[in-house]
């Protein structure tokens, strides 16, 4: 569904993966090596491309391993400025 054409979709199983609380498990895994890293690193490619940035942005900044937080730093791109900010 990650990869669905359909936006309502898309977002439908990124919130899906963040109540069961996958996502976080994943993002866990950031810390890893292998595939395991690699496989982690997928999903978090596929909610940035869905637009659904909240939570990663989150434990970006409060997670407790700093190689997650470096990791997520590393995917997940800057929060844009609000449009008209000074």
């Amino acid at each position: 569904m990650l990869d669905d054409e359909d936006l309502y979709a898309k977002h439908q199983a990124c919130s899906m993966l963040e109540e069961s609380g996958i996502l976080d498990r994943r993002v866990a895994q950031l810390a890893s090596s292998g595939a395991v890293r690699d496989a982690a690193e997928s999903i978090v490619q596929r909610f940035v491309h869905a637009g659904q940035t909240g939570r990663l942005r989150e434990l970006a900044a409060k997670h407790s391993d700093q190689r997650v937080r470096a990791a997520l730093a590393r995917l997940v791109p800057p929060e844009r400025a609000a449009e008209g900010a000074a």
